[in-house]
């Protein structure tokens, strides 16, 4: 599964959003501040998400055959 996400800081009012694959990992590199776009905003809080099995359907697009 490729799962769409966001997160947000509990300590300003900055949101992330991101894709990965695993999403428990992902959030724990987050709050870890192994990220670098996000570990300036540590902690965080899972805000949303959206699972699908290819990139071209969480984002809505239809998948290129060739």
């Amino acid at each position: 599964m490729i799962y769409i996400y966001a997160i947000k800081s509990k300590v300003s009012p900055f949101i992330y959003v991101g894709m990965t694959n695993n999403l428990e990992r992902r959030f724990q590199e987050h709050n870890k501040g192994y990220s670098y776009s996000t570990k300036h905003c540590t902690p965080f809080e899972f805000h949303l998400g959206n699972a699908n099995r290819t990139i071209c359907e969480n984002l809505g697009a239809d998948p290129i055959s060739y």
